[in-house]
């Protein structure tokens, strides 16, 4: 079971990502009010107004609304993204690793340099203070997205 100064220092290491939180929630809005447009635009178009007007203004929303989804996702693949983990969070996740840690002391080297590299880990050693911190930055996950010709429909695949 970790100490509590132990928890009080994972829960401080946490980089302030209140600004990328807000970032994210602002870019939300904005897709909300692409929406908004996209509908009153069929709207417009039902009650009779001019149909190459209409699809003029869609494909300019359509282009901005993708662009915005794309940023939104990359904001929340980013680790300044992603909500501080609470104190109790941090417990049951330092409490998952003791099994990890078993299967790990188990394990093959070549299979322990793979988990190591997948997990991002970085670790320093302070000869002065004989003190080694160890940092782990996964990748954050990456998709491929095509768009044909004329065609604004996106089509997302996993990197190969």
């Amino acid at each position: 079971m970790p100490d509590r100064a132990l928890l009080a220092m994972l829960e401080g290491a946490q980089s302030d990502n209140t600004a990328a939180i807000a970032s994210v929630d602002s870019m939300r809005h904005s897709l909300a009010e692409y929406d908004r447009k996209l509908n009153s635009y069929r709207a417009a178009l039902e009650a009779g107004a001019d149909p190459q007007l209409i699809a003029t203004w869609t494909q300019q929303v359509q282009r901005e609304r993708e662009v915005a989804a794309a940023q939104i996702a990359a904001m929340e693949a980013s680790t300044d993204a992603r909500p501080a983990l609470s104190r109790k969070e941090i417990h049951e996740l330092v409490k998952s690793f003791g099994g990890l840690v078993k299967i790990l002391r188990a394990a093959d080297s070549t299979d322990k340099l793979e988990v190591y590299r997948q997990l991002g880990l970085k670790m320093t050693y302070n000869h002065k203070t004989r003190v080694v911190v160890a940092e782990v930055q996964p990748p954050p996950p990456v998709c491929t997205v095509v768009v044909s010709g004329g065609d604004l429909n996106t089509v997302s695949r996993p990197p190969a």
